[in-house]
């Protein structure tokens, strides 16, 4: 197809291997839109949201840790209309200090719809949101212990089966993470893009290679993307790596700590910052962003939805007419739900919708 290169880089000796099969450069989107959102006025709303979600027929927002309100709140994705609030913060039976989640979620048709969360107790444990909603408490229906020296990044960690875990790592010793707690088999995956930084330290790594990760809501594969290096790399569930998605204007070296008295100077750029994915496509939110310009006092940014098969193709380009910092694809309507990054503005809402007119067609 002319809308995008599949490139197999060579080495310099004329051998290659297998990761070097299973690079794609993006040349161009099939199709590219400017979008403009609309401000979403839920009631009530939260006091400072960090996380948006779709799951099913529900729109859910979840509260930072550090805010001073419950932590979960849920609506009606179509009408907009608020059907509850729950997860008190504290030391109760149902309370939490902290919680985290990776937007790993399980439907039980005509039962449940739930979500993995990790709170402050050293455990994973298995929201049941349907249950939640109808006692306005938090219901969970299943703990699995975690062994917190193998959790470095808590909300980056998915269920496979029970005690069988994968999630991020980004230390030296690896980026991600396979562990199968009835065999105590721990392994680690690098990956890990190549930089030309002097003096490298370890304890660099979480920040030069900070970026969001997802796993596809069958449990099939997992999706990381590099923030400083506008790249997505795509892995099996076993933590092999299948391909990678890079630009021609990708960053092989960010400027990052190469001056150690201003070691994440004002023009680093920032790409991807979230990614949603469904059964059909991946969806990553590229905010193309200068560090300055990330924290202004007005919206007057842009932000992008880059849209891939699950082959690697790039399929849209969505420019949206704001800066986001979290996404949530409606596929059955055709809509991107986002979260406005804070400005310190007054606005009517910090969630906004985009119509993906003329949403991706199935690839023959």
């Amino acid at each position: 197809m002319k809308h995008y290169l599949w490139i197999i880089l060579l080495l310099a000796a004329g051998c290659n291997t297998a990761e070097d099969l299973n690079i794609k450069i993006v040349d161009e989107f099939l199709v590219e839109f400017s979008v403009t959102g609309e401000y979403i006025g839920y009631e009530p709303l939260p006091l400072c949201p960090e996380r948006i979600l779709i799951i099913d027929s529900l729109l859910i927002l979840k509260n930072g840790n550090m805010c001073n309100d419950v932590f979960f709140y849920v609506y009606n994705k179509i009408n907009g209309d608020y059907l509850s609030s729950f997860g008190n913060r504290g030391r109760g039976p149902n309370e939490y200090f902290a919680v985290q989640e990776s937007g790993q979620y399980i439907i039980k048709y005509n039962e449940s719809i739930s979500l993995w969360i990790r709170g402050d107790r050293n455990r994973l444990e298995l929201l049941n949101i349907t249950s939640s909603l109808k006692n306005n408490d938090i219901v969970i229906d299943e703990k699995i212990p975690v062994i917190g020296q193998y959790i470095f990044h808590p909300s980056d960690l998915f269920v496979l089966t029970y005690g069988n875990l994968i999630g991020k790592a980004l230390s030296e010793k690896g980026r991600l993470f396979h562990f199968d707690m009835e065999a105590n088999h721990f392994s680690r995956v690098d990956y890990f893009p190549e930089v030309n930084i002097l003096p490298f330290d370890s304890e660099m790594i979480p920040n030069l290679y900070i970026g969001p990760i997802r796993i596809k809501p069958d449990n099939s594969k997992i999706v990381s993307a590099l923030q400083l290096f506008k790249q997505i790399d795509v892995f099996s569930v076993n933590a092999d790596h299948l391909f990678s998605i890079l630009f021609n204007d990708s960053p092989r070296n960010p400027q990052f700590y190469t001056n150690p008295a201003n070691p994440i100077p004002g023009d680093l750029k920032h790409y991807y910052y979230d990614i949603y994915l469904t059964d059909k496509y991946i969806y990553a939110l590229n905010l193309n962003i200068y560090e300055d310009d990330i924290n202004k006092e007005t919206d007057t940014g842009y932000s992008e939805l880059h849209v891939f098969s699950w082959q690697g193709h790039p399929l849209a380009c969505y420019r949206l007419n704001h800066v986001l910092y979290s996404i949530a694809v409606d596929e059955e309507e055709g809509w991107l739900y986002g979260l406005l990054i804070p400005t310190g503005e007054y606005i009517e809402s910090n969630v906004v919708r985009f119509k993906l007119y003329d949403l991706i067609q199935d690839e023959q």
